[in-house]
């Protein structure tokens, strides 16, 4: 089992052929940062194809997940009850399917809590006969307390069923 993760340049999201509403994210995200403000109240519509980030606890690589949209590439692997599905599927494949995986999407993610900069990615990972392949999209906020969250928008390619 292998995961990859292959960083793009931010630079083309403003390219005309990738996905339009990674780019309308992107552009509302860079006018809130100019302004140094930080207003999910814009992202609300927009909430069931996002997922909310919190910084990750000091021993676990994982970011923190605070939302997920009912339209994600979550909720498309693991249905409405994420919580239960998810463990039955880690349980199917194996703690170090799993572990891979998260270890690996965990990179971009802590680098774009650390250096509060926008990360756009392919993500590809082969879970048993099956690949699971999509862009991410990862914005990180900084709030008037100080913690930083990510929102996130995955455009998938390949899902697989569990």
């Amino acid at each position: 089992m292998s995961t990859t993760c292959t960083a793009f340049k931010i630079a083309d999201l403003e390219q005309s052929y990738l996905n339009e509403k990674a780019r309308f994210f992107y552009n509302m995200w860079r006018r809130q940062s100019k302004n140094n403000t930080c207003d999910f109240q814009e992202f609300v519509p927009f909430s069931p194809d996002l997922i909310v980030l919190g910084k990750p606890k000091s021993k676990d690589p994982m970011a923190n997940l605070v939302f997920s949209g009912e339209k994600t590439i979550g909720a498309q692997l693991f249905g409405q009850n994420l919580e239960k599905t998810s463990a039955q599927v880690y349980a199917k494949l194996g703690q170090g399917t799993l572990k891979n995986y998260s270890e690996t999407v965990s990179i971009a993610q802590n680098d774009s809590f650390e250096n509060c900069e926008p990360v756009f990615d392919y993500i590809s990972s082969e879970f048993g006969d099956q690949i699971l392949a999509y862009e991410r999209l990862l914005l990180p906020f900084k709030t008037k307390a100080g913690p930083v969250f990510l929102v996130g928008y995955s455009m998938p390619v390949s899902v697989p069923s569990f």
